[in-house]
């Protein structure tokens, strides 16, 4: 892979738009898509995939394995595909919170009835030693 012709390519495919946006369709950093528009740094390969995605070319064009873009026939679909992805994975971490959340309570009452029976106990403790 060359890496300037890669960082040539991004640079070129983003046009316009901010870096700013485009970090934030392909839930990225800003940092980081400017480390990958200087050249200081490569995505791994599905970060590549879904880049190459975004701007509808072919990972080898993006890459520069070939100078033919290949356009997908709806570049836009990449972003609801990731929303959707992201939806669904926000609805199961709400589950394993909500039974963490669960267990939590649990827990707090066992360990607020213990310091009950703690207290409990110190008291006839004191009440004793007192008489």
């Amino acid at each position: 892979m060359d890496r300037n012709l890669f960082k040539n390519r991004l640079v070129e495919l983003r046009g316009e738009r901010s870096r700013h946006s485009v970090a934030k369709d392909l839930f990225l950093k800003d940092q980081t898509l400017e480390k990958y528009e200087k050249g200081e740094t490569l995505p791994n390969i599905e970060k590549a995939v879904e880049i190459a995605q975004y701007y509808g070319v072919s990972t080898d064009y993006l890459l520069g394995r070939t100078d033919i873009t290949v356009t997908c026939e709806y570049p836009g679909w990449f972003k609801e595909v990731r929303i959707k992805a992201l939806e669904e994975s926000i609805e199961k971490h709400k589950k394993s919170l909500a039974d963490h959340l669960s267990c939590i309570d649990k827990l707090t009452e066992e360990l607020n009835a213990l310091r009950w029976e703690g207290k409990e106990n110190d008291k006839q403790e004191n009440q004793a030693r007192s008489v």
